[in-house]
């Protein structure tokens, strides 16, 4: 029997290979390094526990379900909580390549933190030392919106609020088990939005639309009037742009429309200033 540190060593081994690959594929959009005192040293067991999570992570990151929750450790307080949420319309393949990436990053960005979440475009990586299954976490958010205005502010946000209803209540009820919807809407003859929503699917449905809802209403009060925009729960998160952004599930993609070349800000709700990005 190969012994369990000898898995670990082939582990970041592989995570050394896949970096250098993934690098530019995975667009990095926020990070929330949890910074309650809650610390714990490279030589620790709760090290031991994280490497052995992300291993467990990064090897079911192919589930068809783009979900998956695991633990290592036999007690507190050194037992290591994690999941990830891929976005429903990549492959298992882009999937793995985004949790293996994100496993190796979020330690790099928040060294020696026992709490974080990161989120890239493909996926959202979280762990904890305390339990984080099956639980909606509103605590905490990033936002990030484009620099450029709408033309008709009025019309735009009525549509966008009428889009956004409808994926909450088809994200909350996904067949599928993902949680995930995407939706389109005609803002004029020649011009449409775009928008998806997803939850973790180990929320009920009374719980992912509350999340949904939440993330919709911070859009209407903070950047329903900009061209692009993003709220990035643990629970839940959504997406809005004027060009089709994601991938069609039941009907071949429509032709790829490069994004306009404008920046993004971003901001969390604990008072970081907004940045470019």
């Amino acid at each position: 029997m190969i012994p369990i540190s000898n898995y670990f060593f082939i582990f970041k081994l592989s995570l050394l290979s896949i970096i250098s690959e993934t690098k530019a594929a995975e667009r990095f959009l926020y990070v929330n390094c949890t910074n309650n005192h809650v610390t714990y040293t490279p030589d620790s067991t709760y090290a031991a526990n994280l490497d052995a999570l992300f291993a467990s992570l990064s090897s079911n990151a192919t589930n068809p379900a783009g979900f998956h929750n695991s633990t290592a450790g036999r007690g507190p307080p050194d037992v290591a909580y994690g999941l990830f949420l891929c976005r429903g319309d990549i492959s298992p393949a882009a999937c793995q390549r985004c949790v293996t990436f994100a496993s190796a990053q979020v330690v790099q960005r928040c060294p020696t933190l026992k709490q974080a979440t990161i989120w890239y475009d493909n996926c959202m990586l979280r762990y904890s030392n305390k339990s984080i299954f099956a639980a909606p976490d509103l605590t905490f958010r990033g936002i990030l919106w484009k620099i450029q205005d709408v033309t008709n502010a009025l019309n735009f946000q009525f549509v966008l609020e009428r889009l956004f209803g409808d994926i909450e209540n088809r994200a909350s009820i996904d067949g599928l088990g993902k949680k995930f919807a995407t939706g389109e809407a005609n803002l004029s003859s020649f011009q449409s939005l775009y928008a998806l929503g997803q939850c973790t699917p180990d929320l009920t449905t009374p719980e992912c639309n509350k999340c949904l809802v939440k993330a919709n209403s911070d859009f209407q009060s903070c950047c329903a009037s900009y061209q692009g925009g993003r709220v990035l729960f643990p629970s839940c998160n959504v997406r809005y742009e004027t060009y089709p952004f994601y991938n069609a599930l039941a009907a071949p993609p429509p032709p790829v429309v490069p994004p306009p070349t404008g920046l993004y800000l971003r901001t969390l709700e604990t008072g970081d200033s907004p940045r470019k990005y």
